[in-house]
């Protein structure tokens, strides 16, 4: 019972956390109608490019997790009590104009937040097992023991004599060390259970983002496109070859390429979509930019497949619009991936390797 009450301490702490950082880059923008669920989205993104900032010099630095740990403490922190300094007249503000609506759009608007809470409850209750879901735990299991970061190898507890490229800069499960490490909750269950559902919560946070831009303040047509969105989700996991994105997403929840595939690819989609309808709001280019610096931290895969994912999607509108200025921002978006991806390339090749002792 208390590791239940834990958890869900955690998740509401997390959720809390993203939304700090994410008002400090939506609080006060003019011409921005402030949303809790899209700052909660890019609170997490800026939560773990900041974290980012600081795990990878401690890192190569060869310092020791309490060290990251401390560091990370301070600025979360920092962050949390300038943004509600900065933005709780904001927030109470927002809610109360939720909680003003009529009757019928607060019963519409608990469809999403219940079917949500359910299916997090599922994913923190229910997971497979797999090689890589050893590497997620036992990573963090590992650094949280050793007081070390990437030095050691999770599947068999040996020292490493170079660090492993490909997960030098994903410090997603690093971040959970580092949160284990603070609170003394298990890895287990701040990988598998906590973890689980914050991911799952946020990812229906961006297909929640995803209906509004086909259905603005119509709330019937977006809780309508949401549940076929679950409805599609729920009906299409296969328990026998686990490679769907349905079959990540509620069997694999926590890992990083579930994250790609559920929150990161569709959070793409989203800010490309709000680009397109508002192209006047340069804001969005940031968060774009915000969300492929991100992506390589919470997952290796995103190095590859977000430069992609924005080239498709950039240079024909680059080419539609006739704007050959938007090849700037296009470039500065698949950046972080492109960096990451030649280090990694370097280092399959034995041009690159950094010593982990």
């Amino acid at each position: 019972m208390l590791t239940a009450l834990e958890s869900v301490g955690m998740i509401i702490l997390y959720l809390f956390m993203f939304l700090a950082f994410g008002s400090m880059l939506t609080g006060h923008m003019k011409k921005w109608k402030f949303s809790f669920s899209l700052s909660v989205f890019l609170g997490m993104l800026f939560y773990y490019s900041v974290f980012q900032l600081l795990a990878v010099p401690v890192t190569l630095l060869k310092q020791p997790l309490s060290l990251l740990s401390a560091l990370w403490a301070a600025t979360v922190v920092i962050v949390t009590v300038i943004s509600v300094i900065r933005n709780r007249k904001m927030w109470y503000k927002r809610g109360r104009e939720l909680a003003l609506c009529s009757g019928k759009q607060k019963l519409l608007r608990l469809v999403p937040a219940v079917i949500t809470a359910a299916m997090a409850v599922y994913v923190s209750l229910r997971q497979i097992y797999y090689l890589d879901a050893a590497y997620y735990v036992g990573n963090v299991t590992t650094s949280v023991f050793t007081n070390t970061i990437n030095r050691y190898d999770p599947y068999t507890g040996n020292p490493l004599e170079v660090f492993a490229i490909r997960y030098l800069f994903s410090n997603y499960n690093i971040q959970d060390a580092v949160v284990c490490q603070i609170t003394g909750i298990h890895p287990l269950i701040e990988t598998k259970t906590i973890m689980a559902a914050v991911v799952m919560i946020v990812s229906n946070i961006v297909m929640w983002q995803i209906c509004g831009l086909f259905y603005k303040e119509d709330t019937g047509s977006k809780v309508m496109m949401f549940v076929f969105a679950a409805v599609i989700q729920l009906f299409s996991v296969t328990y026998y070859i686990t490679y769907s994105s349905s079959s990540f997403l509620l069997m694999r929840t926590y890992e990083g390429k579930n994250i790609l595939a559920s929150i990161l690819a569709p959070g793409l989609l989203l800010l490309f979509g709000r680009i397109v309808q508002q192209p006047e709001q340069k804001a969005n280019w940031i968060f774009l930019f915000l969300l492929s610096f991100a992506g390589p931290v919470l997952s290796t895969s995103a190095s590859t497949l977000l430069p992609v994912g924005l080239s498709a999607c950039l240079l024909p509108y680059m080419i539609w619009k006739k704007k050959a200025r938007i090849m700037i921002p296009y470039l500065c978006c698949i950046l972080p991936s492109i960096v990451i991806f030649g280090i990694y390339f370097l280092s399959t090749k034995g041009l690159f390797y950094i010593r982990a002792w």
